[in-house]
C-alpha cells in the first residue's frame, strides 16, 4: 500500500470467488430445488419412471447431503443448514412425484 491507495490484488479476487462459492452456489441450489418442487406439484402428470441409474445417482447425492448436514464435523452451521434444506426439498420432490405416479397408475387400473 504505497501512497494510501489500495490495489486490487489476488486476495480480493479470491475473496469474491469464495463469497460466490459459499453463498451463491447454495442459494442457487435451494432456488433450483424449490423450482423442482413447484414443478412437481403444478405440472400435469406424464408417464415417467426413474431408471435405476437415475434413482441410484439421486440416492447417492441425497445421502451425501444428509450425511454432511447431520455429521459435518467442523463445517459451518450455515453450510450444514443449506445442505439439510436441499436434501429435504429433494426428498419432498421425489416423494410427491412418486406418490402422484402411483396414484395415476391406480386410477388407470380401475
Amino acid at each position: 500500500m504505497l501512497g494510501g491507495r489500495r490495489r486490487c490484488g489476488d486476495n480480493d479476487r479470491v475473496s469474491v470467488l469464495g463469497g460466490l462459492w459459499h453463498y451463491g452456489v447454495p442459494a442457487l441450489l435451494v432456488v433450483g430445488c424449490v423450482a423442482a418442487l413447484i414443478g412437481a406439484v403444478r405440472e400435469p402428470l406424464t408417464p415417467w419412471q426413474f431408471s435405476r441409474l437415475e434413482a441410484g445417482a439421486l440416492a447417492v447425492v441425497w445421502l451425501i447431503l444428509v450425511g454432511d448436514a447431520a455429521l459435518g464435523d467442523g463445517r459451518p452451521t450455515a453450510e450444514r443448514l443449506w445442505k439439510l434444506g436441499v436434501a429435504a426439498l429433494v426428498a419432498l420432490t421425489v416423494a410427491f412425484t412418486v406418490w402422484r405416479q402411483r396414484d395415476a397408475r391406480r386410477r388407470v387400473r380401475r
